[in-house]
């Protein structure tokens, strides 16, 4: 049971770390993708 706890806790974070980080990297990559467009 702790283990599972441990699992899910982990698993919650990592969801936390790729939202925040497709968020950030959202608008980055938008631009890149206009300039490419572009050229």
């Amino acid at each position: 049971m702790k283990s599972k706890l441990l699992f899910a806790t982990l698993f919650a974070a990592l969801a936390l770390v790729v939202t925040s980080t497709v968020s950030m990297a959202a608008p980055i990559v938008i631009k890149f993708s206009h300039v490419v467009a572009e050229n």
